[in-house]
């Protein structure tokens, strides 16, 4: 997806640091709005994160040093 990787670093940061973000505003959201609200919102993250998912599985792909550890790693199917 993107070959250059000074710009997949960028990239990354920016995909860690709004993934950090939409996650302290879930739990924010959750202490401070209805059920109902609540709900609505992690429906709506959870779609964005679905996006951002694809674009860091490329990144990874192409790139996988950027990839934090523990991060899109399948499960092993020997400890479960």
């Amino acid at each position: 997806m993107i070959s250059d990787l000074a710009v997949a670093e960028r990239v990354n940061n920016l995909l860690l640091e709004i993934l950090q973000k939409f996650s302290e505003s879930v739990v924010d959201v959750h202490a401070k709005c209805s059920p109902e609200e609540s709900i609505a919102y992690r429906k709506a993250v959870g779609a964005v994160l679905g996006q951002m998912y694809l674009i860091s599985r490329d990144l990874y792909a192409l790139h996988p040093d950027l990839r934090p550890p523990g991060l899109l790693e399948s499960p092993n199917p020997s400890t479960g």
